[in-house]
């Protein structure tokens, strides 16, 4: 049996306030628990889920690396340095305990020619390399190599410019040296005297300049061979006429003396020198003919190779006079 204590006069009974919204929350049974004590358990399970699943995540990256990193060795032996440097960056952002991934990208960028890269990832790698690395006088014997690269890039750079830059001068002089001989050449015929013919007008006025006359081109050959030819044909077109005129003259000659007779017999000439000075003048036509053959071939040749020279074009104008004359003009 349970006894309770008298209730006296003065005993007053305080009745508990409900407990506020933002402290408790009404759980099964009527009882209460604390938001923190919720939350706190609720960090506890993601840590604990965060513990078990790392170090299989882990693995996984780490093996995904090593398949990747077999891939780039590939790229590397055929050649595309690019491709195998961007890909063994990959397998050190997956795997970034092993610092090799990251000094073989390095190494690709380097062969590629990508020294920005190449140095950067060098650097790297030295910075964060322990002292015992295996690797770490490599990379310093390539960083040499590459400041040796850029000293080359530089150089040849500078030396392009330096080419560029006498090209552009050579060009400049040459443009200089054209403009001076063109004015030169307009300016050399001058100015006339202010004045001239027109003094008694009052007016002035500047003359026209006179222009050298063009030196004499030389005679090219064809020219010359066929002026040769041409004059060769006149000469012997002189002697057929020649020979013509003193064959016809023996010829009138022989006729007088054969024509003179006494009672039907010969008596102007021999019977032998007859013959011979008729064989004379056969043989003066006979030459006549010849060179007058041989000479229209020569002038004709001639005047051919004179007129159709490409070199030293001559022009000659052919004209017929209403008497009947014919005029033939030459002109070079």
């Amino acid at each position: 049996m349970i006894t309770c204590p008298p209730r006296s006069a003065h005993t007053s009974f305080v009745t508990p306030k409900p407990p506020r919204r933002d402290d408790t929350s009404p759980t099964r049974g009527g009882s209460s628990v604390r938001w923190p004590g919720l939350a706190g358990l609720c960090a506890l399970c993601v840590l604990a889920s965060a513990l078990v699943a790392t170090p299989a995540q882990a693995a996984s990256k780490k093996e995904e690396a090593a398949a990747l990193s077999v891939v780039a060795g590939a790229k590397a032996k055929s050649g595309q340095h690019k491709i195998c440097a961007e890909m063994y960056v990959q397998c050190y952002r997956l795997d970034p305990s092993f610092l090799g991934y990251l000094y073989s990208a390095a190494r690709c960028a380097q062969k590629a020619g990508n020294l920005d890269d190449a140095e950067k990832h060098y650097r790297e790698f030295d910075l964060r390399a322990p002292t015992e690395h295996p690797l770490r006088k490599r990379t310093a014997l390539h960083l040499k190599e590459i400041m040796v690269a850029r000293s080359k890039q530089v150089a040849a750079a500078e030396k392009a410019k330096a080419e560029q830059a006498k090209a552009a001068k050579a060009a400049a002089a040459k443009a200089a040296a054209d403009a001076k001989r063109r004015a030169a050449a307009q300016g050399s015929g001058g100015q006339g005297n202010a004045g001239a013919g027109n003094s008694g007008a009052g007016n002035s006025g500047a003359g026209q300049g006179v222009a050298k006359p063009a030196p004499a081109k030389p005679m090219s050959g064809q020219t010359l061979a066929g002026l040769s030819l041409s004059g060769g044909g006149v000469v012997l077109l002189g002697v057929a006429g020649w020979l013509a005129a003193g064959a016809s003259s023996d010829a009138s000659a022989l006729n007088d003396d054969l024509s003179a007779k006494r009672g039907g017999l010969i008596t102007g000439v021999a019977h032998q020198d007859a013959v011979d000075r008729q064989a004379s003048i056969h043989g003066k036509r006979n030459l006549a003919l010849a060179a007058g053959g041989l000479g229209a071939a020569a002038l004709a040749t001639g005047l051919w190779l004179w007129l159709s020279d490409t070199d030293e074009p001559a022009k000659s104008t052919l004209w017929l006079t209403p008497a009947g004359q014919v005029g033939w003009r030459v002109q070079w």
